[in-house]
């Protein structure tokens, strides 16, 4: 009886962690202080993640920072980033 508890209890864990695993964010703050886009503003560029460009994103992530916090978004495409910092207040909007 206690092993079909448990087999039980591990079933309704699975389903639970299953049913939440397509869980999508949607962003729900409107009045950002700054709007930034990573291509337009700082010129990145989708070049299939062949060169780091760490240093536009950090530069829009000071910029924002800087300014009071505000919205950043990333162009879909394929980028290479290492050893971003991000700031409190800079939200980083990915598009689908």
């Amino acid at each position: 009886m206690n092993k079909i508890k448990t087999s039980i209890l591990s079933f309704i864990i699975t389903f639970c962690i299953c049913v939440n695993v397509n869980a999508q964010y949607k962003e729900t703050i409107t009045s950002f202080k700054q709007k930034k886009d990573l291509k337009k503003d700082y010129g990145l560029v989708d070049d299939n993640a062949k060169n780091n460009q760490s240093t536009i994103i950090q530069k829009a992530i000071n910029d924002v920072s800087q300014a009071g916090g505000g919205q950043i978004t990333l162009p879909k495409g394929t980028y290479q980033f290492a050893n971003v910092y991000f700031k409190s207040n800079v939200h980083l909007l990915v598009e689908q």
